[in-house]
């Protein structure tokens, strides 16, 4: 009996050349394009659920995506908030810390960087 593929969770065809392919994009485009990717893709297997692969394969497919936007998204936060609060710094109520234009360059979408903005 042949063995089945794995095709949802980091399947042989995106991984080869030494990394898997979501990692060499990391490396070409950053953080916030592989996060816009992943929201895009995630759409697009939603898109044509029950139209083309295994309705459960899908449905992986669609998980996958999103569950590595999240980690993406958890990720900058955290690298974010780490070069922003130092341990220990106490800040006055009112003060920024930061400026929105500074949070977009460590690759926060402008609805995040607005949401820190106004916590």
């Amino acid at each position: 009996m042949e063995e089945k593929k794995e095709m949802v969770n980091h399947p042989e065809h995106y991984n080869h050349n030494y990394m898997e392919c979501i990692d060499g994009m990391l490396g070409a485009f950053g953080d916030k394009e592989v996060r816009t990717f992943c929201k895009i893709s995630a759409f697009k297997y939603l898109w044509r659920l029950g139209y083309k692969d295994d309705e459960a394969q899908e449905i992986g497919k669609i998980k996958w995506y999103l569950d590595k936007y999240l980690e993406l998204k958890k990720s900058i936060e955290q690298k974010i908030e780490e070069s922003v609060f130092p341990i220990g710094l106490v800040v006055p109520e009112g003060v920024a810390l930061y400026r929105k234009d500074t949070l977009l360059k460590k690759g926060l979408t402008d609805r995040e960087a607005e949401n820190i903005l106004n916590k």
